[in-house]
C-alpha cells in the first residue's frame, strides 16, 4: 500500500510491503511487529462500557436498524454481539487527539518507534532517502498528532491478513 502525506508542506511518499519488517530490523535492530504492538496500545482506547450496556438493551431488530443507518456492511447477517461491536466501532471518533489520551496510553507512545516506522515507510517508497537522523533533521517539525492518523491505515495494512 502506498500513500503520500505532507509535513512542512513537503510530500513524503510512504509505502508498506512484506519486506518492511526486514528493512526495519536491519536498520534499527529491533523487531518491527513487536514495536508495532507497543504502538498499537496507543490506539487501543477501551470501549465505552456505558454505551455498550445501552446497546445491549436494544433488540436485535433495533440494532440492525441502527447499523443500517451507520452504513455497516453485512449487518443483516450479524448476531447481537457482532452488531454491538460494529456499532461501537462505527461510532468511534476517527480523529486522533493526543490531548484526550490518558497518561497510561501516553506511556506507550514511544516517539522513536513512530519515527523509525515512518522512516522505514518512507525508505520503502524511496530507496534514496538518507539515514534516519539526517532525514528527520531535514524537517522543521514532525507533528505526531498529524502523522499518526495519516499512517494508521498503512500500519493496519502492514499486518492485515486477507481471507480467501
Amino acid at each position: 500500500m502506498e500513500k503520500t502525506i505532507y509535513v512542512d508542506d513537503r510530500p513524503i511518499r510512504l509505502r508498506t510491503s512484506a519486506a518492511m519488517s526486514i528493512v526495519y530490523k536491519n536498520q534499527f535492530g529491533s523487531d518491527y511487529f513487536a514495536d508495532l504492538m507497543k504502538l498499537a496500545k496507543v490506539f487501543d482506547v477501551p470501549e465505552d462500557e456505558e454505551r455498550k450496556g445501552e446497546l445491549r438493551l436494544l433488540s436485535v431488530q433495533l440494532l440492525k436498524e441502527k447499523a443500517a443507518k451507520l452504513n455497516i456492511s453485512k449487518h443483516s447477517k450479524m448476531n447481537k454481539g457482532e452488531l454491538v461491536k460494529a456499532i461501537l466501532n462505527a461510532e468511534k471518533p476517527q480523529d486522533f487527539d493526543l490531548q484526550k489520551l490518558s497518561f497510561e496510553y501516553l506511556n506507550n507512545l514511544d516517539l522513536m518507534v513512530i519515527f523509525n516506522i515512518l522512516w522505514t515507510m518512507a525508505k520503502m517508497a524511496d530507496r534514496n532517502i538518507p539515514e534516519p537522523f539526517t532525514w528527520l533533521d531535514d524537517f522543521e517539525a514532525m507533528p505526531i498528532e498529524i502523522i499518526l492518523p495519516e499512517i494508521k491505515e498503512l500500519l493496519e495494512s502492514s499486518i492485515r491478513t486477507r481471507k480467501k
